[in-house]
């Protein structure tokens, strides 16, 4: 385990960066490599609300791109819909980011 926490979206905060979690296993061919981390997260509200409060997006095939690449892919990507006790395992190399929080609230209603 490398890390675990907490994410959290402020209201009205704005979308994060595109980026990949953190830097390849090699300088070179990472891409063609299978899977040698992986990212969970799991769902703490239900799918409506997390319209709102912003689903993570992802780029469709980036862990199987150069990073700079994957960057330039950005029209490719999806959106994760969790609904409450979901979990998503995702490769670690998947070029992603935190969509806006839409809502004017710190507090999720359940």
């Amino acid at each position: 385990l490398t890390y675990a926490g907490w994410i959290f979206s402020f209201p009205k905060s704005a979308d994060q960066p595109w980026h990949q979690d953190g830097s390849p296993l090699f300088e070179k061919g990472t891409e063609s490599l299978p899977s040698y981390a992986l990212n969970v997260f799991v769902g703490l509200h239900r799918a409506k609300q997390l319209l709102e409060l912003g689903p993570t997006e992802f780029v469709v095939g980036s862990h199987h791109m150069e990073p700079d690449s994957a960057m330039s892919k950005i029209g490719t990507a999806v959106s994760a819909v969790l609904g409450k006790g979901d979990i998503l395992l995702y490769d670690y190399r998947i070029c992603h980011r935190g969509t806006s929080n839409l809502s004017s609230s710190s507090v999720a209603s359940s």
